[in-house]
């Protein structure tokens, strides 16, 4: 009786050893080539890389839970491509290398147990927000070395034991500011060698437990609007050298650690005036509005026909300044006392911060008379100008007519003078210029109207001189017989 009973229980002592027996018979016969299976680190692992693969391999045991598939030729995931060949225990799964371009969706949405994912030196474009959707207890995920140039809101969503994300030397040049929700074990994070010129500090503000963050090798550009972000990395300890300043050229190549916050500047830039603005003004007082935004707040001042503005002139108060700021926009009024004729001309506002400098010109119309507006298109002093100047032409034309007019008239009376010393009957018209003041009126009274002499021509014979002298000399004779009378 203790025999057969010693008999029973070593029976039954066999039956584990040999279930186990035939279970490890059964993962090692089931793989075959070009797979190599093992245990690994407590863990049925099947060894495929370098098997020059197109697929997913079909003939490995369930059991699997370590799968190397690096450098094969898979191109693409499809959908459930691990679910379809009976792949849903796998707790590590290494794609290096397999010149994967597209991943489906819902490639690894049953991979419930899948702790470590390996997609590094591929040459992915993209990933769909919903990728990782199913692998909540993955803890560790490479996407290094693709050709990623984006990660989108809630793509790490959810991943409530995820530990660490490489994603170096990508194309990266956004995150969305909703990629890493609800992730409080996240300590790793490596974005270097991307793209990334700016990030938002909300992207990242959630990670409580963060605390390795690469970010070198970025063409970071160091201004305002990275500012927040900068500072914050800086005061929670994430900063790892050499990260640095890729532009504005005033910071190039300056690690993040050597500059002020204030080095984070935006250059200024001046919403009024408007460019080419011209201002009209009919008021004693002019005021002219400088409205910037600029962060930091920029200094502003005011030049006047390219010269700074004195606030004194000789001891008066020629100008006051009006400063006020909300949010980020800055207001510098300008304001001419007692404006005068001479201060007519270009204001310019001018903004500077550490960030650049902004300037804009206006052009300040003034009138002398208050109210009266314009006339024909012109204020009042330039029509009054123009008036002026169109009665100054006309009294200077008046004035040379007039001395051309008695300039001929001069001419004219000398002609006839030295026309009558050229008679040949001198002695009449001296006696007749002798003649009493009486004779003189009494000819005028019988010959009031009388014509002058013709202009004298030279004689161009003798006998026509002859005839001429004749004829004056009748004329002569006739003009006494009547005064005789």
């Amino acid at each position: 009786m203790e025999h057969k009973s010693w008999t029973t229980w070593m029976r039954i002592a066999c039956i584990p050893l040999a279930l186990l027996t035939t279970t490890v018979a059964d993962f090692t016969t089931e793989c075959q080539r070009p797979c190599d299976c093992r245990w690994q680190s407590g863990n049925k692992a099947a060894i495929c890389s370098n098997s020059s693969l197109k697929v997913v391999p079909a003939n490995l045991s369930n059991d699997i839970q370590i799968l190397d598939l690096s450098n094969n030729n898979l191109q693409q995931l499809h959908q459930e491509a691990f679910k379809k060949v009976g792949l849903s225990n796998l707790k590590k799964l290494f794609l290096k290398e397999c010149n994967i371009e597209v991943v489906h969706k819902t490639a690894f949405v049953t991979l419930a147990i899948m702790i470590e994912l390996d997609l590094s030196k591929n040459r992915i474009r993209s990933l769909h927000p919903d990728t990782f959707k199913g692998t909540e207890k993955l803890r560790l995920i490479n996407l290094s070395n693709n050709f990623i140039d984006k990660l989108e809101d809630g793509i790490f969503r959810n991943l409530k034991f995820l530990q660490k994300v490489e994603a170096s030397n990508n194309r990266i040049h956004r995150i969305g500011t909703k990629a890493f929700v609800n992730l409080p074990q996240l300590k790793i994070l490596r974005f270097n060698g991307n793209n990334l010129s700016h990030m938002k500090p909300e992207t990242l503000m959630g990670l409580r437990n963060l605390s390795g963050l690469d970010l070198h090798n970025n063409p970071w550009r160091c201004d305002c609007n990275l500012q927040t972000f900068r500072d914050w990395v800086i005061s929670h300890n994430l900063y790892t050298p050499p990260t640095s300043c890729a532009v504005p050229p005033s910071v190039q190549d300056k690690l993040w650690n050597e500059l002020d916050s204030s080095n984070f500047a935006c250059r200024p830039t001046i919403l009024e005036p408007v460019p080419d603005a011209t201002v009209k003004s009919y008021d004693e007082n002019v005021t002219l509005t400088c409205k910037v935004v600029g962060n930091p707040p920029p200094e502003v001042g005011w030049r006047f026909n390219g010269k700074t503005i004195e606030m004194k002139a000789f001891g008066e108060i020629r100008y006051t300044v009006a400063e006020n700021t909300m949010d980020l926009i800055r207001w510098v009024n300008l304001t001419i006392i007692y404006a005068r004729y001479s201060d007519r001309g270009n204001y310019t506002c001018v903004a500077e911060n550490p960030g650049g400098r902004d300037e804009k010109t206006l052009t300040l119309v003034l009138s002398r008379y208050g109210g009266v507006g314009t006339i024909a298109g012109m204020d009042t002093d330039s029509f009054a100008i123009l008036v002026g100047c169109l009665t100054a032409i006309v009294i200077i034309f008046g004035a040379a007519l007039v001395v051309c007019y008695f300039t001929t008239q001069n001419n004219e009376i000398k002609r006839l003078i030295k026309n009558d010393a050229r008679s040949s009957n001198g002695d009449v018209l001296i006696e007749g210029s002798e003649a009493s003041e009486t004779e003189k009126a009494m000819k005028m009274e019988v010959n009031p109207v009388s014509k002058p002499p013709r202009k004298y021509e030279a004689p161009q014979s003798f006998t026509s001189e002859a005839t001429e002298m004749s004829e004056l000399n009748r004329t002569l004779l006739d003009n006494e017989s009547v005064l005789g009378e």
